[in-house]
């Protein structure tokens, strides 16, 4: 059957830089979003993906860190109004609210500089607690090696790491992912970023919970895409990012295999008190390439091909201190999620807000 998914914090701090390029601000609303009940799938490769690419503050792509290693932290306090929705409602009841608590530890460093091209490695861990609901309990560590070769006005950054993640306790997911990217400087105010990305999904059949099968949704996920970044104070980070990803996926079980894209916009804005805002959207739509038989029509009993919209909406106003040569973040994040679907398990709102604190050295 289908995983069980949860949301991901809008900040987890990252664990290994792009050997250079850091800043302490992730890709933005949309990259670090996981989806409610959809998927804990979600909130695992999210984790990585922060820990992995993450964007210049000032939109300068060839700025190079003085230190050659990093070290990362985050914790994060988030009310979840939903936090036990699943896809089969048969199995777990839904609109259950719970506190959830978040920490993540990265450390990376780089272990090649010649002439433009750049070695680094890094190791993360993510641990996240729910009041209420140990069983969602998710555990995970990642490794990772990242290459980047730098040549103006490209930066040329290929990532490859692997992941291991545990829920409740017991194997669950583990994953090899590769994310080559192309980061272009157009102009002063312009970036575009191309970006590629494999992942193998393995899921571990023994999961204990509700006996739910997790390895039929095993999957080889490709994606695609393109983001323009228009850098209105570059020095502020003030700008706007746009971005369009086509995404595909081809499960075990045919049934979960689908086609979407995802579409999204971030507005990124100083403030006064040296506070920084940010306002995001995403819109997901996706369509399933089989019937389902876990879900059908509720006069004719006939399996129904899933097809799916997620509108996602977010809210971010933080201030950032340096202290030293440690730098922190204290933000508050407030999401809604709107997932419309025609299969009524999948059909679904919800609401959160978190506090985190977030420090790199």
């Amino acid at each position: 059957m289908k995983s069980h998914r949860m949301l991901v914090s809008c900040f987890l701090a990252g664990a290994a830089s792009l050997a250079g390029i850091l800043g302490t601000s992730g890709r933005g609303a949309g990259a670090g979003e996981a989806g409610v009940g959809e998927d804990l799938e979600r909130e695992a490769v999210a984790s990585v993906e922060e820990s992995l690419i993450e964007e210049p503050e000032e939109g300068d792509i060839f700025k190079e860190s003085e230190r050659r290693w990093r070290l990362n932290f985050s914790y994060t306090c988030r009310w979840d109004d939903n936090a036990t929705l699943e896809p089969d409602r048969m199995h777990v009841k839904d609109n259950e609210a719970d506190w959830v608590h978040i920490f993540t530890f990265g450390a990376n460093a780089r272990v090649v500089e010649e002439q433009g091209h750049i070695l680094a490695v890094g190791y993360s861990l993510y641990q996240n607690f729910y009041d209420r609901h140990d069983e969602l309990s998710l555990h995970g560590s990642t490794g990772s090696v990242i290459y980047t070769y730098k040549h103006a006005p490209v930066v040329a950054i290929v990532p490859f790491s692997y992941s291991f993640f545990l829920l409740d306790g017991h194997r669950y997911l583990h994953f090899p992912q590769i994310q080559p990217t192309l980061l272009w400087q157009q102009t002063d105010r312009l970036v575009g970023m191309f970006q590629g990305t494999y992942r193998a999904l393995n899921y571990i059949r023994n999961r204990p919970v509700n006996g739910f099968v997790d390895e039929n949704r095993s999957a080889d996920q490709y994606t695609l895409g393109y983001e323009q970044w228009i850098l209105i104070q570059p020095e502020k980070n003030h700008r706007v990012q746009v971005g369009l990803d086509l995404i595909y996926e081809e499960t075990k079980d045919p049934v979960w295999s689908y086609r979407g894209l995802r579409a999204h916009a971030e507005y990124k804005v100083a403030l006064p008190f040296d506070m920084q805002g940010e306002l995001g959207f995403a819109w997901e739509p996706r369509v399933y390439m089989h019937h389902n038989p876990l879900y059908v029509h509720s006069g004719s009993g006939i399996p129904i091909r899933q097809r799916d919209r997620r509108f996602s909406y977010n809210v971010v106003l933080g201030r950032p201190f340096n202290l030293w040569k440690f730098k922190l973040l204290v933000s508050v994040n407030y999401r809604y999620i709107d997932n419309q679907s025609n299969a009524e398990p999948e059909d679904y709102s919800k609401h959160y807000i978190g506090l985190t604190v977030g420090g790199s050295f």
